[in-house]
């Protein structure tokens, strides 16, 4: 009777190998490791401006193929050596993808592409990928997404980034829509495009679709930005000031 009514939706369950496990396969150097320390004080001291170079991440959208995101670190490390004095360059490495719900969800979840899932595999994967970055001595950004992934790898980036008010790893689990939380997430996009000088933005319609098992469920929304506004020069004219008795 218990099969019948626990884990009623779930095809296989495989057990992950431990933190420490995936460590060891592709371990923190001692170079690696100088450079991690070493690029988050220097982040740190750039944000708080006692460091006044600017900060620059640049690196693709995720990675999806080692190879050419190692091909493209080394080009990147050379750039950041000799821009060293005028800024300080971070790879972006991204291995999740924060906003998708359906399709491929990055490299982590899905190392293959084949819907194999094959996470542990992803998890060693990224860990070699970020080993390789830091030793060509470049300093690395990422952003966690599943709850588990720092366990992994956060050892090997230099600077984590944030998402904002969306919380991916939940969305991923979550089976029931709330209008309420729908519409506190519209009102959110609206106060950020018009805070961003779009005054006049407004959503021109919203619709939705299912999945042919009708399973997963997707929000289109279409929006109107309309003109972007900007504070030019402010000047003043002549001013008098009147006392009366």
């Amino acid at each position: 009777m218990q099969d019948k009514i626990t884990n009623i939706n779930v095809d296989e369950l495989s057990l992950l190998a431990n933190p420490e496990t995936i460590k060891q396969a592709a371990p923190l150097t001692d170079q690696a490791a100088d450079l991690v320390l070493n690029s988050r004080n220097d982040i740190a001291s750039i944000i708080k401006g006692t460091d006044t170079r600017p900060l620059i991440i640049v690196g693709p959208c995720s990675i999806h193929d080692p190879h050419a995101a190692i091909d493209y670190a080394k080009k990147l490390a050379q750039l950041r050596q000799d821009l060293i004095d005028k800024c300080f360059i971070v790879m972006r490495v991204y291995f999740e993808k924060p906003r998708t719900t359906l399709g491929w969800k990055g490299l982590i979840n899905d190392p293959d592409m084949d819907k194999s899932y094959n996470i542990e595999k992803g998890l060693q994967t990224a860990r070699e990928i970020l080993v390789t970055i830091l030793e060509l001595g470049l300093p690395t950004a990422s952003e966690m997404l599943d709850t588990i992934v720092p366990q992994y790898i956060a050892d090997l980036v230099c600077w984590e980034m944030k998402e904002t008010k969306r919380q991916p790893w939940y969305m991923f689990w979550r089976s029931t829509f709330d209008k309420k939380k729908f519409q506190e997430d519209m009102d959110l996009v609206t106060t950020f495009y018009r805070n961003k000088g779009f005054r006049d933005f407004y959503f021109v319609s919203d619709s939705i679709t299912y999945s042919e098992n009708r399973k997963e469920m997707n929000i289109i929304l279409s929006i109107k930005e309309g003109n972007e506004y900007k504070y030019r020069n402010f000047c003043y004219g002549m001013c008098s000031y009147y006392w009366m008795n």
